[in-house]
């Protein structure tokens, strides 16, 4: 794999639509509208000008509505140039004090920008000189027949005119040349023009996934040129003829300083010769013309037909690219249609051949292209001359995977849920407005990073995120205040009649509806349901796995017993915002409980179903840090450190047995023998129950089943991830083998260390750099996957997270080699923080005779007890376990809760003869610990360069002890150093200071 690397440059949000943000840059936004007090008068009473002008912007939904000011008297308006900037100047004819056109040469003089002449009546024409003389002053001449729509054709044309450039260049913006000399008409045909073009883009925009999208695509609307000569025609198309899309032409109008009979006609042969396909309308209100309209393959209109603005529409949809692409034979015959890109793909796979090459002739496929703003994907086919292809297999497998392509960009886009442009195969739709919350802003994260960074680049490899709905946080704030919640939710109720009042209350009939057209192609594959409050995942507010993730099979037949329970896990996902965990979090950081607004993501589960067990899991799941606090041999904290394990990520998130590794150093061994390493290999994992249906949600593992490692074997899981331990010989050999002296002990080694086709660590790794580069600080990611079944198809790694975590600055704070082991009360290598505690006199530490794997849950009461005195006491104060503190396995530690312990200011996790357990790097638990700033030791049991002098700590004057615990209370504070830069952290007893 090639070596990864970031280019800054690059991270703008959304790369393929950047090239919109550059668009329409320059706007009219401030008109000076002279006129006579008379029709100063008609414009505002008579046609109420400004009303008018607002109703027609909104109503084309155009977002930059310009401000009109008035003056009477060209005396004034030459005043007011001199005072403020304007962008336009729209001048009627008859002014007391000033011509028009020499009005608008001292325009000019005092600001170079247009000025429009605007005709109140049919006579004024008369008075406006011909084609062969000078108009110097007016760049426009409009006739206002009461339409305020004008005000918008002349806006928009001087816009085009001001931006065509640089739009064409930049982001190859389609161009319609309208050739028309009579003022009279064209002041009628354009504003119709104009407003089909939008219309017509807002049906095309439709199809857009969401508002920004939309919007932007409406800035790369086509421009449209209105000319009045052969000549001046001839040279903007010239200079445009690569952006052209549509001509729209007289066929009577000045050339070469006199009128020309067939200019049109002219002027359409002349381009026909280099761009044969190019539609044109020739229009006339000589009826006779319509023949030779045909002849040079041009469509015709009449001038005086009561159709002309549904003959417009029918051309911009048939042969401009806008409305459904209809797919036809040489003789017209309709043989397909589409209507977004996915039915567009359907249709080149399935309709006669024929038909392909009979639109890839008129290039009708970049036209519709284009017009959805697809201008890569449509210039490169448009450059493919249909000679270019081979056979009848070549054209149709260009075509369909070049659509593919725009199919997998658009895939990754953040997709705004609307029934009109639904794609199944989405990734990631936004249900509902408001805040994503914090997974949901990781994931659209990360769905922004892979879209253009392929990190896998052995093609091997397939990274992507889950298929996810993002319900915004607006429907938890409909929820709360339509149900009356959040009274209810800020008493002090038990958590279990809140969850039931929770379950009782009712979401709104618009959400259900909506999941219920989405979650039926979701059928049959496991669902989770998970938290994204709008604090979680932020870099200084430890709330990781405090709120709600729930599972279910989603096997039920019924889609609405489906959604009973996916509606039911949502309620349960917002009351867990008001546990008792999320309160005691809340007051640790100094947040009202009701600014914690959630957010909910569902997913698709990732994992394969396995018939054996009738089970739903990952091959692997696993997380990442690219910051490592515990570091051995010659790791560094930049190493990073990473968790893999089978199964659902429950296992590693809870505290569960996992293999750990180096991304940097995969190969780096931290165990120091066969039975250290068997000891500390995972013996269970989690999964879905697919045999359990319709079954009502207690818990986060109502769903899951914690199997063991005999039901993977049985499932064929193990041949991947394990290798066998041979009892005879005491040696872990490579590969698992499944013979009578071996036992299977789960590794990840295969993957990890030798397979070249899925190169594990360096893809994590590659994603750990890219994530912090972006996001500017230490990163965590969760992710899962699965191998590949066969060698036609790719090994799958969805990542499922990414958030900021703490780094704590590394300072040299002391010197240690003149501290005597006697005066030290723990030491270690292996800690989290950097700082020094003076304050800590209380210390709460574990009896090892009453220590007992089988009793761990009945010790979270008694921690509970000594954490509440010393916070009535405010006494912070060390807490000193066994085993893995706060892991859901009851059998690697205590499962305490982070308010079980919210007043230890400095926690050490050690082992005993027979009890020796890794650090919980991947953890939630050991994560909301870091995020608090609590200093994190680990001890190894009789470890040379680590202890605990657990003889002093007994000598000590006992303050009160209970059945697993004591609590003693030192005259004097002990100072516990934990040196971030040294890598060393002593607990100094009080004799020292």
């Amino acid at each position: 794999m090639d070596e990864f690397s970031v280019d800054e440059s690059q991270f703008d949000y959304k790369p393929k639509y950047r090239i919109f943000h550059s668009l329409m840059k320059n706007r009219i936004k401030e008109i000076l509208l002279v006129s006579s007090a008379y029709d100063n008068f008609i414009l505002e009473e008579d046609g109420r000008l400004s009303d008018q002008i607002y109703a027609e912007f909104h109503d084309l939904n155009l977002r930059t509505i310009p401000h009109i000011t008035r003056v009477s008297s060209a005396k004034g308006a030459l005043a007011r140039l001199k005072e403020n900037e304007f962008d336009l100047v729209v001048t009627m004819r008859k002014l007391f004090d000033s011509d028009p056109f020499e009005f608008g040469k001292q325009i000019k003089e005092i600001q170079d920008i247009p000025v429009v002449l605007l005709l109140t009546s049919l006579s004024d024409i008369n008075f406006i000189p011909d084609f062969t003389k000078s108009k110097e002053g007016i760049d426009l001449t409009f006739l206002w027949n009461g339409d305020s729509a004008i005000f918008i054709s002349l806006t928009k044309l001087l816009e085009d005119r001001m931006n065509i450039k640089e739009d064409t260049e930049n982001g190859m913006v389609r161009v319609i040349i309208i050739i028309e000399d009579n003022i009279r008409f064209y002041s009628v045909y354009l504003p119709l023009i104009y407003s089909e073009i939008m219309r017509q883009i807002q049906l095309l925009i439709q199809e857009g996934v969401n508002d920004y999208y939309r919007l932007l695509q409406m800035k790369a609307r086509p421009k449209i040129i209105l000319t009045h000569t052969y000549e001046e025609a001839m040279k903007f198309y010239e200079e445009y003829k690569e952006n052209v899309i549509g001509i729209i032409s007289d066929i009577e109008f000045p050339r070469n300083n006199k009128i020309n009979r067939n200019a049109g006609i002219d002027f359409i042969k002349s381009i026909r010769k280099e761009a044969p396909t190019i539609p044109a309308i020739l229009q006339s209100a000589n009826l006779k013309c319509e023949g030779k309209a045909y002849e040079i393959q041009a469509h015709f209109i009449y001038k005086k037909s009561k159709t002309l603005l549904e003959d417009i529409r029918k051309f911009m949809v048939r042969s401009m690219g806008f409305g459904d692409f209809i797919f036809r034979l040489n003789n017209g015959e309709e043989v397909g249609k589409a209507s977004n890109l996915r039915e567009f793909k359907e249709q080149i796979e399935t309709v006669p051949v024929e038909s392909l090459y009979y639109h890839a002739t008129y290039d009708n496929f970049s036209g519709w292209l284009m017009a959805r703003g697809e201008f890569r994907v449509a210039s490169i086919i448009k450059a493919k001359h249909v000679d270019d292809y081979e056979d009848d297999i070549a054209i149709r497998k260009y075509l369909a995977e070049s659509v593919q392509y725009l199919l997998v960009e658009q895939k990754n886009i953040i997709t705004e849920f609307r029934r009109v442009n639904y794609n199944p195969d989405s990734n990631f739709i936004r249900l509902r407005p408001g805040s994503l919350g914090g997974k949901g802003r990781g994931l659209a994260f990360l769905m922004f990073l892979l879209n253009p960074y392929n990190i896998a680049s052995n093609n091997s490899v397939e990274i992507n995120i889950p298929q996810t709905i993002a319900i915004g946080t607006e429907e938890f704030d409909y929820f709360m205040t339509s149900n009356n919640l959040y009274e209810i939710s800020s008493s002090q109720i038990e958590e279990e009649e809140l969850i039931q009042i929770f379950k009782r209350a009712k979401l709104s009939k618009t959400l259900r509806a909506d999941l219920k057209f989405i979650l039926k192609d979701w059928k049959n594959h496991p669902i989770a349901i998970r938290s994204s409050s709008i604090v979680e995942d932020s870099q200084f507010q430890p709330f990781a796995g405090v709120f709600g993730t729930y599972m279910i099979s989603n096997q039920d037949k019924d889609i609405n017993s489906r959604l009973n329970r996916v509606f039911e896990a949502i309620k349960m996902v917002y009351a867990s915002t008001f546990s008792k965990a999320a309160k005691a979090n809340s007051e640790a950081l100094n947040l009202r409980i009701d600014e914690i607004k959630m957010g909910v993501i569902i997913q698709k589960v990732v994992g394969l179903k396995y018939e054996a067990s009738n089970h739903f899991y990952p091959n692997y799941s696993g997380t990442a840090s690219s910051f490592n606090y515990y570091t051995v041999g010659k790791m560094e904290s930049r190493d990073g450190n990473a968790f893999i394990a089978l199964g659902l990520g429950r296992t590693i998130v809870n505290g569960g047995l996992a293999r750990m590794f180096c991304p940097t150093y995969p190969k780096l061994n931290i165990y120091s023998d066969v039975h250290e390493r068997i000891q500390h290999s995972q013996k269970n994992f989690y999964a879905i129950d697919l045999s359990k249906k319709g079954k009502h949600i207690i818990n986060e593992e109502s769903y899951l089943s914690r199997l063991s490692i005999a039901d993977a074997k049985k499932d064929g899981t193990l041949y991947k991830i394990a290798d066998s331990y041979n009892r005879n010989d005491n040696v872990i050999q490579s590969g698992y083998w499944d013979e009578a002296h071996t036992h299977p002990i789960i590794t990840f080694d295969q993957q990890i260390l030798y397979d070249k086709s899925f190169p594990l660590p360096k893809i994590i790794k590659d994603i750990l750099e890219l994530g912090e580069k972006t996001m500017g600080c230490p990163v965590e990611i969760e992710f899962a996957g699965n191998f590949r079944q066969n060698e036609d198809e790719k090994h799958s790694l969805n990542l499922l997270q990414i958030r900021p975590s703490t780094e704590i600055p590394m300072k040299e704070l002391g010197k240690f080699d003149d501290i005597v082991k006697e005066d030290i009360l723990a030491r270690s290598i292996n800690f989290s923080g950097n700082g020094i505690y003076k304050n800590i006199q209380d210390i709460v530490y574990i009896k090892s005779s009453a220590f007992s794997t089988l009793k761990t849950v009945e010790m979270v009461s008694e921690i509970d007890e000594f954490n509440k005195k010393l916070i009535t006491c405010q006494k912070p104060y060390l807490l000193i376990v066994f085993g893995r503190l706060g892991s859901f396995d009851k059998h690697v530690g205590i499962p305490v809760k982070e308010y079980n312990i919210s007043n230890a200011k400095v926690i050490i996790e050690t082992g005993k003869e027979g009890f020796q357990i890794e650090q919980s790097l991947g953890s939630h638990f050991f994560q909301n610990m870091v995020s608090t700033k609590t200093g994190f030791l680990h001890i190894k049991h009789d470890s040379e360069n680590q202890f605990l002098d657990w003889n002093w700590l007994k000598k000590q004057k006992i303050t009160e002890e209970k059945q697993f615990f004591t609590h003693v209370e030192l005259s004097d504070p002990l100072t516990i150093i934990l040196d971030g830069r040294k890598k060393i952290a002593i607990v100094k007893k009080p004799e020292m200071i």
